[in-house]
């Protein structure tokens, strides 16, 4: 028997007992003091940034953070939560495409120690980072019909 740690396989993630904890404290500051935060859960990809699946009160929603400042593995140069809201409001209003609600844009650090984008949570599929969706020959993408 040893004594060894598992390996973080995934060492951009934040800890759920703190994400958990300060998304609590974010609730009561915007939504007030009964604001109760519950099922904190991250999903098993997602590489881009942090996904954050949760319930506030009687709601499914979703935070996807920033990456963090100090971060060893950034996928963009810049993340721009502001364009990425401003995207997702456009899809939604102008087309039939199912995107979420942004329901909160949170631009301060203070809460989770980067922004981050709150919006509705939708049914789907969470695209696999490993290996990447679109060469998994039985992941969701290449399993998809096509319209001719």
């Amino acid at each position: 028997m040893t004594d060894a740690q598992p390996v973080n396989t995934t060492p951009w993630r934040r800890d759920p007992v703190g994400l958990a904890d300060a998304l609590s404290a974010w609730a009561r500051a915007v939504r007030g003091e009964r604001a109760v935060v519950s099922d904190v859960r991250q999903p098993e990809n997602g590489m881009a940034n942090d996904t954050v699946l949760f319930q506030l009160d009687d709601q499914a929603l979703v935070a996807r953070l920033a990456p963090a400042p100090d971060s060893a593995y950034p996928t963009f140069p810049t993340f721009d939560l502001r364009l990425q809201q401003r995207v997702i409001r456009l899809v939604r209003d102008r087309t039939s495409v199912p995107v979420p609600e942004v329901v909160h844009l949170e631009e301060s650090p203070t809460w989770l120690g980067v922004p981050f984008m709150v919006v509705r949570a939708v049914d789907g599929e969470v695209p696999a980072d490993s290996p990447p969706y679109l060469l998994d020959p039985s992941g969701w993408f290449l399993r998809g019909t096509r319209k001719d």
